[in-house]
């Protein structure tokens, strides 16, 4: 009984190359499914369309985060962190007999060391050779500061920390309020320091003024 690979057509192809014809096809039919894959934002090794989570070298990758946050926080620390604070400027708050902390910090070890000694949870990084962290820390146990946010104005150098302040009364024994966020420090020479919402809604008041030159 003759099989169909013996048959007379069959050898015919054979010969004439058939078989190399259809592997080649096979590979331009391969290569332009991952020609497709890739125009569709795929990875070939994804399987499913969507970007896989390993490098070359198999290994997972961290997620990127297109927009980081930049380092804010708002709210009580311990009083010990006062202590740990780098050089700043005081500016006095006659109507409680109290005196502002304004300044920022400049590197990773000080900030540290403040967060630690003030029992405060930070949890953003900081690109400290673009960045600086600036504080501003109402030392009269009172009151309550949110909402910091930062304005720069790189004509003019400057950078300026904002926040509200709410005119509550408790007395905190072992705690005060303070506002902390990340800034460019690239070029500037001055940061302004205003409170808003006080004496009324709407009212900005500028606290102070620090220079990261120190003039």
């Amino acid at each position: 009984m003759t099989t169909p690979l013996h048959t007379p057509a069959m050898q015919a192809a054979v010969s004439s190359g058939f078989p190399r014809r259809l592997a080649r096809a096979g590979a331009m039919f391969g290569a332009a499914l991952v020609a497709f894959g890739a125009a569709c934002g795929g990875s070939p090794d994804a399987g499913d369309g969507e970007p896989s989570d390993r490098d070359d070298d198999g290994e997972e990758r961290e997620p990127e985060r297109e927009h980081p946050e930049a380092l804010r926080f708002a709210g009580l620390m311990h009083l010990d962190g006062l202590e740990a604070l780098p050089a700043h400027t005081e500016a006095e708050d006659s109507p409680y007999s109290a005196s502002w902390r304004l300044g920022a910090f400049e590197d990773e070890a000080s900030l540290e060391a403040f967060a630690d000694a003030a029992d405060v949870a930070l949890e953003e990084d900081v690109d400290w050779s673009r960045e600086f962290v600036l504080f501003a820390v109402f030392d009269g146990q009172t009151n309550r500061l949110r909402d910091p946010r930062v304005e720069v104005d790189e004509s003019a150098r400057e950078v300026t920390l904002y926040f509200e302040r709410d005119g509550i009364e408790p007395h905190y024994a072992e705690e005060t309020p303070v506002v902390l966020h990340a800034a460019p420090r690239d070029g500037i020479e001055t940061v302004r320091y205003v409170s808003e919402s006080m004496p009324a809604p709407g009212a900005e008041t500028e606290i102070g003024v620090w220079s990261p030159t120190g003039e």
